[in-house]
């Protein structure tokens, strides 16, 4: 499938308001977060989608850094 300027827009707005609507899920332990990265796929042969990760600090390697340093 080839995309058109206006499927596209389209698609933007809709994978926005996915964002939007699934925010409070992506974000859990922020207390320890330290990365949160987003990515947004726009692909000619499937719908397109929103793929998330987050990197985190453990508690026992933030504690051993506060009594080690």
């Amino acid at each position: 499938m080839k995309f058109n300027k206006e499927q596209l827009i389209e698609q933007i707005k809709a994978i926005g308001q996915g964002l939007i609507d699934n925010a409070s899920s992506m974000v859990t332990d922020v207390e320890n977060m330290s990365n949160l990265y987003i990515s947004i796929s726009f692909t000619s042969d499937s719908a397109p989608s929103i793929s998330f990760s987050t990197d985190f600090y453990p508690n026992t390697l933030l504690n051993y850094f506060k009594n080690n340093y």
